[in-house]
């Protein structure tokens, strides 16, 4: 499938998938077949990437704001421990 619009910039992923599966499985019909386990697992394949790919962001934006915390953490420890610095 050649994509025009990259995924990252594509708000509607669901619904292009879900059209490319269902205009698929219509032009397998009309061809005459009647299983559709090819074109189901491209479909779930695509999803599963899909989540790998959020699940992904989710944990690197983790480790990135425990980062951040641990940092505010120590400016914070060390406005309180010298006030005189803050003058």
């Amino acid at each position: 499938m050649g994509e025009i619009v990259p995924e990252e910039f594509d708000n509607n992923f669901h619904e292009r998938v879900f059209f490319e599966y269902l205009s698929d499985a219509y032009s397998q019909f009309f061809a005459g077949k009647d299983d559709f386990a090819e074109s189901e697992r491209q479909l779930e394949q695509q999803f599963d990437n899909r989540n790998a790919e959020r699940l992904a962001d989710i944990e690197r934006l983790q480790e990135e704001n425990d980062q951040l915390i641990k940092e505010l953490t120590q400016l914070n420890y060390d406005a309180v421990s010298s006030p005189s610095s803050m003058i």
